[in-house]
């Protein structure tokens, strides 16, 4: 290994450690996002919000099963959409998960919280400046384009 290998692999391990509670810091964002009015679900919504805003800052899309085929195809289509619109596209690592954050910071019981289904969640930016969380999983999704980890980097959020 030369030194510049190195330095970038301890570049890379920084960042790494940096980032090590992503899961959580996203949790906190889309708290603020569904306090502040700034939350948006599913794949019918992301088809309306992109034909009057370009103010999308983040689409968080849940892995989905392969053996679902009808969601698979419409996590495809989501992302075709996301990726036309220059929208930054987050995976998390699960849809039940998802749904759970949408009860809110301190979880008001929702009796169809289990069977509630998100197909994608779309963060708006906010009216002012970013937030420490917002900044720190923007930096998140640079770090993974740049590692070239965006197709496969899934963020593990809080049960």
């Amino acid at each position: 290994m030369t030194l510049e290998e190195v330095c970038e692999c301890n570049a890379m391990d920084a960042n790494e450690k940096k980032f090590v509670n992503i899961g959580r810091v996203t949790a906190e964002i889309v708290w603020q996002s569904l306090e502040k009015g700034r939350l948006w679900c599913g794949g019918y919504e992301l088809a309306n919000l992109i034909k009057s805003t370009d103010n999308l800052m983040f689409c968080l899309l849940p892995e989905v099963p392969d053996s679902n085929v009808t969601a698979s195809i419409e996590h495809t289509l989501i992302q075709a959409i996301c990726w036309e619109n220059n929208i930054r596209i987050l995976r998390v690592n699960n849809r039940e998960s998802l749904s759970k954050l949408l009860c809110g910071r301190h979880r008001k019981k929702n009796k169809n919280e289990n069977s509630q289904k998100v197909s994608c969640v779309l963060l708006e930016y906010p009216h002012g400046k970013l937030s420490t969380e917002e900044s720190e999983v923007y930096d998140f999704y640079k770090w993974i384009k740049v590692t070239g980890q965006s197709s496969s980097r899934i963020i593990q959020l809080p049960v």
